[in-house]
């Protein structure tokens, strides 16, 4: 048997090296084919049992190549850290332990990144950016320096590869970093490279142990020294010069009267912010020392609709101030541009951007005469011109004037039962004018007051006045105006007459500068004047940020969309001036435009800023803010990009009625991936309208 068995034992080699070689084939022949293939300048999806996308392997958006976790399974929540005391820190170890929700032990799963470490000063506090301090990636611990000597409460938080984030630990605490005490430093082993800045106070130098020997060039400012201990016999003349002294080190109290003159101050180094109300008065001016020099209050704004706020001098000697007070015993300009002067010289003076001498050019000069008139004219023949009385405008100028005919009376005479015969159905007063000369009723007519068809209705006398406003044409500018009044009428048989009463007179007026008429308008083809078009900016006025997980945020900037479940869904609101609608009272609203500055998009091609309105007059400050019309516009941003959008006319409706009184960017709800990214903390809206 024992050499049968010999005998078969190279066989029985053989075969099991075949098995082994059968084993192997199997193997090869069970590998997927994916062994053999590549990926050409493009990415493999890897999605989860749901359809959900949970790696991208290749080519990523910015363009590197690699394997990037996009979703996964919240972590498990890591044990509670422990903590020891540290001079001025802590340290913080993780013992690499994730508990499950019935915080029993589980195994640390494939897609671990780290665990993120928080730190604050609150006991029951909620991690957040804020909070962030260092992370473990492993079993570990690490230093948390510098801390100030306060208690202090630790958490720590596991992280996906996928940046899901888990609940928080238990909060360990409370821990109050120690001191640094003496006996802790060896002797010789700090030295100056080991100090921090501003390290060393006065009270730790030992009186006289710092010599000039010990003091290096230009290594004393004056934050360290003490107010006086510096006197002028100490300084060397001309060693302080102005690249030596602090910015605002110097106050009013450290300069001797009458020690600097105006040789020594730089030109414009001192602006109207940094000098004191009332420290400045007349005498202490030199008139030379403001020729060629613009100066303007900080809240100076000329506005072509609300005018001037503030003041400005301009050094070609133009002003600019909201209002003038003449008469006062001291001058006076405060920062609201109202202006005190005792008296006020000036070539040319403007008022709401109106050359003065033209608005009191343009006013009423008044009453230039009045002609009285007495007695009665009887009309002794049909339609012959009888003259009333003469009078001259002399001098005419290029402006308004007004002839009143005052308190005028028609007597139409008697009536058949007292021997009248058929009244007059037409009596007229006409002014007639001509320039140079005397006038008569065969020249111009100015003038005519009449008294037509249905006269004859009543036997009573008529009282009138009536008035004519006219200017002179510029060819007879500066001659006398001759004026002659005539009356008439159609029938003599009742013996009507012009008659007067104790008021009767003609008034001659001064209405004021000359309107330039505007062309003649076909009252059947008439078309209204053009409006006057306005562009004005709105910038944002405050912004606020919310995540529908985590409440109002903290930094500064302007999020939409949702990226991960601790912010979760995020949107936010610019407010603006409630003077937008007044000044759009009235308007037609031509086009509205919203100046926005991205910061970041999720993906590196950009995205989409959805844009809305909300009407918050002010700030919300609660930990979610809802209400308004979220998603009205979406426009297309290049990642980084700052651009002005033009927003749908809606917008401008609403802005104008006061329903929309600010911008929402993003959704309450229902943000995604592709729309996270955020803004800056400012935008502006631009608006064209007309009135």
């Amino acid at each position: 048997m024992t050499d049968l068995v010999k005998a078969l034992s190279p066989l029985l080699d053989e075969v099991a090296q075949l098995r082994k070689e059968v084993a192997r084939l199997q193997r090869g022949a069970a590998t997927t084919k994916m062994q053999d293939t590549s990926l050409q300048a493009t990415a493999l999806n890897v999605y989860d049992d749901e359809g959900n996308l949970v790696q991208v392997i290749g080519i990523q958006d910015d363009g590197t190549a690699g394997t990037v976790t996009v979703h996964g399974p919240i972590p498990n929540r890591p044990t509670t850290p422990t903590v020891t005391v540290a001079q001025l820190g802590l340290k913080v170890a993780w013992d690499g332990v994730l508990l499950d929700s019935g915080n029993e032990e589980v195994a640390v799963s494939a897609d671990f990144d780290r665990v993120d470490i928080h730190l604050s000063t609150t006991p029951a506090f909620v991690p957040s950016d804020n909070s962030y301090r260092k992370s473990l990636t492993t079993v570990g611990e690490t230093i948390l320096t510098p801390l100030s000597t306060v208690p202090y409460y630790v958490a720590l938080v596991a992280v996906s590869k996928a940046g899901e984030e888990s609940v928080a630990s238990a909060v360990a605490g409370p821990f109050t970093p120690s001191q640094v005490v003496a006996s802790d430093i060896l002797d010789g082993i700090v030295t100056s490279l080991k100090l921090a800045d501003n390290a060393v106070k006065a009270a730790k130098i030992e009186a006289g142990a710092v010599t000039n020997t010990k003091i290096a060039d230009d290594s004393v400012s004056t934050a360290k020294l003490i107010a006086g201990s510096v006197s002028a016999v100490k300084l060397a003349a001309d060693s302080v010069d102005a690249s030596k002294i602090v910015a605002a080190s110097i106050t009013g109290d450290r300069i001797a009267a009458l020690t600097i003159t105006a040789a020594n101050i730089a030109a414009n180094t001192i602006t109207a912010g940094k000098i004191v109300a009332g420290t400045i008065t007349g005498d202490r001016l030199d008139i030379n020392a403001l020729i060629g020099k613009t100066a303007q209050s900080s809240n100076f704004v000329n506005d072509p609709e609300q005018g001037i706020t503030g003041w400005q001098f301009n050094a070609d000697g133009s002003a600019y101030i909201r209002s003038a007070t003449i008469g006062n015993d001291l001058y006076e300009i405060n920062e609201t541009g109202n202006a005190k002067f005792q008296g006020l010289s000036v070539n040319d003076l403007y008022v709401d951007g109106e050359d003065f001498e033209a608005v009191v050019d343009s006013l009423p000069r008044g009453i230039m005469n009045i002609y009285p008139l007495s007695g009665a004219l009887s009309y002794a023949a049909v339609d012959t011109d009888y003259l009333v009385t003469r009078f001259v405008i002399p001098a005419v100028e290029a402006r308004m004037y007004r002839i009143v005919l005052d308190n005028f009376r028609f007597n139409r005479g008697d009536a058949p039962a007292d021997g009248g015969g058929t009244p007059p159905t037409q009596m007229s007063v006409d002014v007639y004018s001509k320039y140079g000369s005397q006038a008569s009723s065969a020249d111009s007519r100015l003038h005519s007051h009449l008294k037509g068809q249905g006269y004859t209705a009543s036997w009573s006398d008529d009282i009138f006045s009536s008035e004519h406003v006219f200017s002179p044409p510029d060819a007879n500018l500066g001659q006398d105006l001759y004026i002659a009044v005539y009356t008439s009428c159609n029938g003599v048989a009742s013996h009507p007459s012009l008659q007067t009463d104790a008021n009767t007179r003609i008034v001659v007026e001064d209405v004021g500068g000359k309107v330039v008429y505007a062309p003649t308008v076909s009252i059947t083809n008439y078309v209204a004047p053009a409006k006057t078009t306005y562009v004005k900016e709105f910038p944002s006025t405050w912004m606020a940020s919310w995540g529908s997980g985590n409440g109002l945020r903290t930094d500064s900037n302007a999020y939409q969309g949702n990226y991960s479940s601790t912010w979760a869904n995020n949107y936010t609101k610019y407010g603006f001036s409630s003077s937008i609608a007044t000044t759009l009272s009235g308007a037609t609203v031509k086009k509205v435009e919203l100046y926005l500055d991205n910061n970041h998009f999720y993906s590196n091609s950009g995205g989409n800023a959805i844009i809305g309105t909300h009407a918050n007059a002010t700030e919300p400050t609660g930990s979610s803010s809802t209400t308004g019309t979220y998603a009205r516009q979406s426009t297309a941003f290049t990642k980084g990009q700052a651009k002005w959008v033009t927003l749908a006319t809606a917008f401008g409706t609403d802005l104008k009625s006061g329903a929309a009184l600010g911008i929402t960017l993003g959704r309450t709800s229902g943000g995604s991936l592709a729309e996270y990214g955020y803004f800056a903390s400012s935008a502006k809206l631009r608006i064209t309208y007309e009135k």
